[in-house]
């Protein structure tokens, strides 16, 4: 997981690496890329296990969610020039039983759990 400053609520949280999907890049390739840029951790492959429009009052994207495999450390992390990310490896049973405040503090990270929790169930 990585921990960052939000600018927005002026607090630190703990979230599961992404970003951005670059223009005709697949989605599927950009998680892989966010995981090595913000981790230094590399996997053989992601699987999508989820896809929500997080306000769709006002917002026309989507966060796609997606599950890594055969996931290892390959190096440091190469983060954007204005960056500052820690890597932390988190206990899964952390973050199930809701143990880090610090990360429910993100309403994407709870949708992306939602979609780990059903994933976990039909696995």
């Amino acid at each position: 997981m990585v921990r960052q400053f939000r600018q927005g609520g002026n607090c630190l949280t703990l979230e599961f690496p992404g970003g951005m999907v670059d223009e005709n890049e697949d989605q599927a390739l950009a998680a892989l890329r966010e995981l090595a840029e913000e981790t230094g951790y590399v996997a053989d492959r992601v699987e999508h296990i989820g896809r929500t429009n997080p306000n769709p009052a006002f917002m026309t994207n989507s966060v796609h969610t997606y599950v890594a495999h055969g996931v290892r450390r390959n190096g440091g992390q190469s983060l954007d020039e204005n960056e500052l990310v820690d890597v932390e490896l988190v206990p899964c049973a952390k973050v199930l039983n809701g143990l880090l405040p610090e990360f429910f503090a993100h309403g994407i990270m709870i949708i992306a759990l939602h979609w780990y929790v059903r994933w976990l169930a039909r696995s």
